[in-house]
């Protein structure tokens, strides 16, 4: 890497990338959903409720969600050339973080709330 771009190969085509860092205040997470148990409770139930008809209300479903790592930074890559400054990853993370501050203002940097970056 040099300078904040890289240059690398995938299947004999050359790729030229860019580091995008996530901005000050926000980090970005990889997460992972928990695995579930089965001891076929599960099973039992909605096959009961099967039987039942549609009357009941749908149960709404938590799901668990577990970090499993980090990052500070994005490479963007571009088939023969250098991703630009301004294309669609880096103007949609800046965008979403905008959108997410203005429908949440207790998110942002200082509020004890993180933002997850994913794409």
């Amino acid at each position: 890497m040099i300078d904040g771009n890289s240059e690398a190969y995938f299947r004999g085509r050359k790729l030229k990338g860019r580091s995008l860092k996530v901005p000050e205040g926000y980090k970005g997470i990889i997460i992972k959903e928990a695995a579930k148990e089965d001891d076929g409770a599960e099973d039992a139930r909605r096959q009961n409720q099967e039987g039942e008809g549609d009357n009941e209300e749908d149960e709404e479903k938590d799901t668990e969600l577990h970090e499993i790592g980090s990052f500070d930074e994005v490479m963007l890559w571009g088939h023969e050339s250098m991703v630009e400054e301004d294309d669609a990853f880096s103007k949609g993370m800046g965008e979403w973080i905008g959108f997410a501050e203005a429908v949440s203002p207790l998110q942002g940097p200082g509020s004890g709330c993180e933002v997850l970056l994913t794409r």
